[in-house]
């Protein structure tokens, strides 16, 4: 008897510490919610080098936290504040940290545009790397993008931007890549322009390829041609296999 009442003593004891530890340690992460030594003081903003659409200013106003006006930063919800930053399409993805005592550090990602889509409305749209139409495009926001037109599925249209940033990259014979289309009847095409071929359409095939850059190499060099012989090309055709062929303005009347 005397042996069951002292374990029972014993099991009594360890819970009554159990409960005691726990409630310690509820007051104690009630008073340190509550304590001026961690209320949110500082909104910390990490802005790539690079300009951005979205401002500073633009991206405090929907973090949505004054510290003129201290919260405790246990209280402080990411999840909400995540939410309200990511409705600005520019914004990719934003990555939140608290740092006591009274931190708040946002970084987001933003997103790159790297062309402007017109759809079949004749909507105009903001591209990015995957091919996202991702926001309506403004006449204000003077971005020298190329235009791509008839690529109405994501994967299309992320293959187009493959080809757009290949493009770039290789820049054959200097020349930028103002459009890309797509149609039925002459499948892809591109316009560029450049001080040797003035404005000329590129026609590239029904499909993409894999590795775009055969077909841009055999592009560079029919433009280099045309730039050593001083000659204006009306339509360089590139889809039929490894040749290329080239289409020459006619000299004007005299």
């Amino acid at each position: 008897m005397a042996g069951r009442l002292a374990r029972w003593m014993g099991n009594t004891l360890v819970v009554v510490f159990f409960v005691g530890v726990v409630s310690g340690l509820a007051w104690g992460l009630r008073a340190a919610a509550l304590s001026p030594l961690f209320q949110l003081r500082v909104v910390e903003i990490t802005m790539p080098g690079e300009e951005t659409s979205t401002s500073q200013a633009d991206l405090l106003k929907r973090v949505g936290l004054d510290p003129s006006r201290p919260e405790s930063l246990f209280k402080v919800n990411l999840a909400e504040i995540e939410m309200r930053i990511l409705k600005d399409p520019w914004i990719e993805s934003v990555q939140l940290t608290k740092q006591f005592p009274q931190t708040l550090v946002v970084a987001p990602q933003f997103r790159a545009a790297v062309a402007v889509f017109q759809n079949a409305d004749g909507r105009l749209q903001y591209l990015d790397r995957q091919g996202v139409a991702f926001c309506d495009a403004h006449l204000r926001k003077q971005l020298d993008l190329p235009l791509v037109t008839g690529f109405e599925s994501q994967e299309a249209r992320k293959q187009a931007v493959d080809w757009i940033q290949a493009w770039d990259h290789m820049r054959p014979g200097g020349n930028l890549l103002d459009s890309l289309h797509w149609d039925l009847v002459r499948g892809i095409w591109a316009v560029i322009s450049g001080p040797t071929t003035g404005r000329t359409s590129v026609w590239i095939g029904q499909k993409f390829d894999a590795d775009p850059l055969p077909r841009l190499q055999r592009i560079g060099k029919a433009i280099a041609y045309l730039r050593s012989s001083k000659i204006r090309a009306r339509r360089i055709i590139a889809d039929v296999g490894e040749k290329v062929i080239i289409k020459v303005q006619k000299p004007p009347h005299s």
